[in-house]
Parts: C-alpha cells; sequence; structure tokens
C-alpha cells in the first residue's frame, strides 16, 4: 500500500518541537523552530488557496499587489521577457490552443497502475546519471511510507490540483501526494513532485532558509520538461503545450498588475467607478480583466513562469552539454537561499536558445493534434 496521513507529518512536528524546547545550542535550537514553521506555512497557505470562502476586498489585495509589484520588479522584468518571446509566435499559438483543446479531449488515455507509474519514473531518472538516480532510488524504496496516489483530496487534503512534496530533513524524507489522473498527466505529476524531493535531498537547507520561491519550481520544471520532450507518448507534446499555455497566461496577467497599480494610485487609492472608468479608457482592461490580473500572484504563478523561462535555457543547453547543464541545475539548487535574480541572471543573460525551445514545443503539439485528428476523423 501506497500510505501516509496528514498525522505522520504533524507527529514528525511535534517531535521537532519538543527537541527545540529541550535543545540548548541555539542554532540548532533556530532550524528545528524554522524548520517547523516553514511546513506549517505550507499546509495552511495551501488550505488557504482551496477554500473558496476566504475573501479579501479590492483595496487589500490592490496594497498587496502594489507592494508585490514594487518588491520584486526585476521579476516582472523577467516575466515581461518571457511575454515576449512567446507572443512572437502568436498567431501560431492562438490556432493551436483550439486545436490542443480539442484533440486533448479526444485522446484515449491510459490508466497508470502506481507500480508502472514510478517504474517510468524510475527508468526516467536512471538515465539522468547516477547522482540524480541515487536521490529518486532513496525515495523509490521508501514509496510504501512516503507516496501516496489519491483520485480525490478529502477535506483534510485540500492541495494544489497536481501534488505536492514535503520535506522533513531531521528524518531524512520526503512526504509526497500526487493527484491520481489518468494518462501522461500522472506521470508527469510524479516526475515533478519526485524533482522537488531530489532538490532537497541535495540542499536539504533549501526549502526552509531559501529567501523566496523564484527558485524553488526549477528542479522540478526541468525534469517535467524533459520527461515530456523524451517521452514517446502521444500525449506529451500536449501537456507540454498546457504548461507553457498555464505560464504565457500568468504572465499575460503579471504584466496588467504595473498599469493597475499606476492606476489605482492616481486615483488617489481609492477603488470605485472612476478606477475602473480610468483603467478601461487608458489601458483598455474591462473589470472582469483586472479581476482576473488580480487573482493572479507574482510569488505563486510567477515562479512557474520564471522556472519554466529558465528551464527552457536548461534544456536547450543540456541538448549539447547534459553535463553542463546538469551543472547549473545543481547550482541553483544549492543556492536558493540567495538572491533568486542573482542566481538566474548569469544562465540567462541571453535567451539565446529559449526561442528554439518554445518553437519546438508549439512545433511538437501541433503535429501531435494532428494525429490524434486525423485518426478520430
Amino acid at each position: 500500500m501506497y500510505s501516509w496521513t496528514h498525522k505522520d507529518i504533524y507527529k514528525h512536528l511535534d517531535t521537532l518541537e519538543q527537541l527545540a524546547r529541550i535543545e540548548t545550542d541555539i542554532s540548532k535550537k533556530c532550524y528545528y523552530l524554522e524548520t517547523v514553521n516553514s511546513i506549517r506555512q505550507i499546509l495552511k497557505r495551501d488550505e488557504i488557496m482551496c477554500n473558496e470562502d476566504i475573501t479579501q476586498d479590492m483595496t487589500s489585495i490592490l496594497m498587496s499587489i502594489s507592494s508585490d509589484y514594487y518588491y520584486n520588479q526585476r521579476y516582472y522584468e523577467i516575466i515581461k521577457d518571457f511575454y515576449d518571446i512567446v507572443s512572437v509566435y502568436n498567431e501560431q499559438y492562438n490556432k493551436l490552443i483550439k486545436k490542443v483543446g480539442t484533440a486533448d479531449s479526444k485522446i484515449e488515455r491510459k490508466h497508470y497502475s502506481n507500480e508502472e507509474t514510478l517504474t517510468i519514473a524510475r527508468d526516467f531518472y536512471r538515465s539522468i546519471n547516477s547522482e540524480i538516480y541515487s536521490y529518486f532510488e532513496k525515495m523509490y524504496n521508501e514509496r510504501y511510507d512516503t507516496i501516496k496516489f489519491k483520485e480525490e483530496y478529502d477535506e483534510l487534503e485540500r492541495f494544489s490540483i497536481s501534488g505536492f512534496c514535503i520535506f522533513i530533513d531531521i528524518i531524512d524524507k520526503n512526504y509526497i501526494l500526487v493527484k491520481d489522473e489518468p494518462g501522461i498527466y500522472k506521470l508527469k505529476n510524479i516526475i515533478h513532485e519526485c524533482g522537488h524531493g531530489i532538490a532537497n535531498y541535495i540542499y536539504p537547507k533549501a526549502s526552509v532558509l531559501r529567501k523566496n520561491d523564484f527558485l524553488s519550481e526549477i528542479p522540478s520544471l526541468f525534469f517535467e520538461t524533459l520527461f515530456l520532450l523524451e517521452s514517446k507518448s502521444l500525449e506529451a507534446p500536449l501537456a507540454n503545450f498546457t504548461r507553457m499555455d498555464y505560464c504565457y497566461d500568468s504572465a499575460i496577467e503579471l504584466s496588467r498588475h504595473e498599469k493597475i497599480v499606476n492606476a489605482w494610485e492616481n486615483n488617489m487609492y481609492k477603488v470605485n467607478n472612476k478606477f475602473y472608468k480610468n483603467i478601461n479608457k487608458k489601458y483598455n482592461l474591462e473589470p472582469f480583466e483586472v479581476d482576473n490580473s488580480l487573482s493572479t500572484s507574482i510569488d505563486d504563478d510567477g515562479a512557474y513562469i520564471i522556472g519554466q523561462f529558465v528551464v527552457y535555457k536548461l534544456i536547450n543547453i543540456y541538448r549539447n552539454d547534459k553535463n553542463l547543464s546538469l551543472e547549473l541545475l545543481k547550482k541553483i539548487i544549492m543556492s536558493q537561499e540567495k538572491d533568486a535574480y542573482e542566481v538566474i541572471g548569469s544562465i540567462i543573460s541571453n535567451y539565446d536558445g529559449v526561442d528554439t525551445e518554445i518553437s519546438q514545443i508549439l512545433r511538437l503539439a501541433d503535429e501531435c493534434s494532428n494525429k490524434i485528428l486525423i485518426k478520430e476523423y
């Protein structure tokens, strides 16, 4: 049985809190408490994200967005660059959205058992290199106690759609939950969450000490994207396109934050009819577009956009120099307590190769859709 419960995590947190109370070494005491607080924040954050009854007034949201915008302007610029690169393919991209959606609804999806899923993941990680595989193998060997697949989440497990990974380094364990979906999605999700687990083993303190989350998704997205590009499954290109589509849509929403914040400030920090009229007149944004944009977060959605942007660069390097790409990935993992911009700046100082990867993902999604639709009709 693949089985663990939230009680297991809370039990370990209780143990850590007890250790912190009796620990005389101040650095260890602080680290134990930081670990507990970090994991509790993850649990609490996901519960809030999934609770539709929790709402904020517009002024509070704009205050938060305004603070995020001014504090994270460098990252907004990276997101804008991502948007600019993808938008070059705008005509092809817009045609593909409907085509991929239709093909995705027609495809026959295989249901992979839990063992099949982890065997495929094991073969993939074994193909990377011996170090990466050794970290995956540890999770694989503990799979019955620390990995869980569920079709639906119960009230205590209302987390993100695809899954999550929680690491408790004091016992050197990753707890992973993945939604049991049909087809490639179950495979890519376990690859993604195990990518987080591998990063946790490479640098155990990262999940507690990192300054922000802009680096946190890079390892998991790297392995997920690489797996989908190498997969022989017909639906893999569709899943890769879907990930890009999410990032592109989120980039569009985040690119509006500056305009919305400026309109709010120019309206004496008031949200009223005048605010919406001005923003429509100056930026041609409807109220629903403003609301959609403000529901997109630089911390959550931005981490995936920036992560995917860096991953496209790393994948392009991987094609020509596998070892260099993995060295850069490890550098990112080992640097998660540093400023993210400092770490990724040199890697994406130029965007050579990023457009190549974007173009290939679009091409493969188009070819895959054609094969599915021709067979269907």
